[in-house]
């Protein structure tokens, strides 16, 4: 599933963002929240994760400028030239990584009574981070630089986005120098050629200069045995006349330039989307275009599940099944189990990038085996949800 921008939450959300302190009985039960769920005693909800894939893609641009003397480029120099402004496209580059945001299927209702204690720490978008654990203040500090950090690199990558981030042309400047009273390179401001009364006379004077620069370059390299140059000057003065002669050529071949687009696209894995999946249109003449049709013409995402988590699954599934329960109804503490999952990024039948990603939605939602928290100390990854630490004090228990 491809998504765009969006913010999920939940109403009855009653905490996020802060550690607290509740009570509770011995044992507490935590819900799947379903639609005309209705809680019946007081409690906390909390989310699981759920992964997207971000790509950023960079495509180069380049513009192809006819010269104002495309016109007369046969008659004057023997050969056609480009003749109107064309576009060509490439993919430059594509990155993919992933963020996190709440999984509006993956609702939990912890139900707890006011009598004993223990603490949770929730995310600001209402995943459980923490239970009877706290942030440090060094974790606190590295989080918040973390965010800051993240913070600045979005606003830079949203300000390239669609914009132009590299150009490159050719603009140089001619003026004239005399040699040793024998070669003359003319350096001229191309503006003087374009002051003449015709297009056409402009034209045959560039043309000239053309047959004049090369006769110049002729002569150095034929007759450099009579005149004795200081080193470096004549390959100095041959550089010089390639760089005029490109000039005038400019004049009639135009010339090109190149710039960097930036997009972005989000895709949402889910067990229900395999195979192909449709991630933007593209087409070497028209760049990125919505109205693309052809097959050909359409990059593709394709995630690869290891399946490294399909047997935990199954033997959840079997163990439920064999005591006869619905395993939608266990009430312990639901984490998740992330999936590795391999992706690639294809167009007309080439593989364009490769990354392996860990996607929590693809992977399983298991259960923690104990429902008296105050004896546990877990430490969630708000990434994935799954379990980074797991603690439990056996003498309480």
């Amino acid at each position: 599933m491809i998504i765009g921008s969006k913010n999920i939450h939940l109403a009855a959300l009653l905490m996020t963002g802060t550690a607290l302190v509740l009570s509770c009985s011995s044992k507490v039960k935590v819900h799947h929240v379903r639609e005309g769920f209705k809680p019946k005693n007081e409690g906390f909800y909390y989310y699981l994760p759920q992964t997207v894939v971000v790509a950023d893609v960079k495509i180069k641009k380049t513009t192809q400028v006819p010269g104002p003397y495309h016109t007369y480029a046969e008659k004057f120099l023997g050969y056609p030239v480009l003749e109107r402004k064309t576009f060509s496209y490439e993919i430059e580059d594509i990155e993919l990584r992933t963020e996190q945001i709440p999984d509006p299927n993956q609702v939990y209702f912890i139900e707890a009574s006011p009598k004993a204690g223990f603490m949770l720490e929730f995310e600001s978008n209402g995943l459980l981070r923490h239970v009877n654990w706290q942030t440090s203040e060094e974790e606190k500090r590295e989080r918040r630089q973390e965010n800051v950090s993240r913070a600045e690199e979005e606003a830079q990558i949203r300000s390239q986005l669609n914009l132009l981030n590299m150009r490159e042309k050719l603009d140089t400047i001619y003026k004239r120098e005399v040699y040793d009273d024998s070669v003359v390179v003319e350096r001229w401001q191309i503006e003087k050629v374009l002051i003449k009364s015709t297009l056409e006379e402009s034209a045959r004077e560039a043309a000239t200069r053309i047959a004049s620069i090369r006769s110049n370059r002729y002569q150095l390299i034929s007759f450099n045995e009579d005149v004795q140059y200081p080193e470096g000057t004549l390959e100095t003065m041959l550089k010089e006349l390639d760089q005029m002669e490109s000039a005038y050529f400019q004049l009639f071949t135009g010339y090109s330039t190149t710039e960097t687009i930036h997009y972005r696209y989000t895709y949402l894995p889910s067990l229900m989307d395999q195979g192909y999946q449709s991630l933007f249109k593209f087409n070497p003449e028209k760049g990125i275009n919505d109205s693309l049709k052809m097959i050909k013409e359409t990059v593709y995402i394709v995630p690869k599940p290891t399946q490294l988590t399909e047997m935990v699954r199954k033997n959840r599934s079997n163990l439920y099944y064999e005591r006869g329960k619905n395993p939608d109804e266990d009430q312990r503490l639901a984490y998740r189990i992330p999936e590795p999952t391999e992706f690639q990024i294809l167009w007309n039948n080439k593989v364009l990038t490769t990354e392996k990603l860990s996607i929590a939605q693809l992977g399983t939602v298991q259960r923690i085996p104990y429902k008296q928290l105050k004896h546990l100390r877990i430490s969630f990854d708000p990434e994935s949800g799954t379990i980074r630490t797991l603690s439990i004090d056996h003498e309480k228990h």
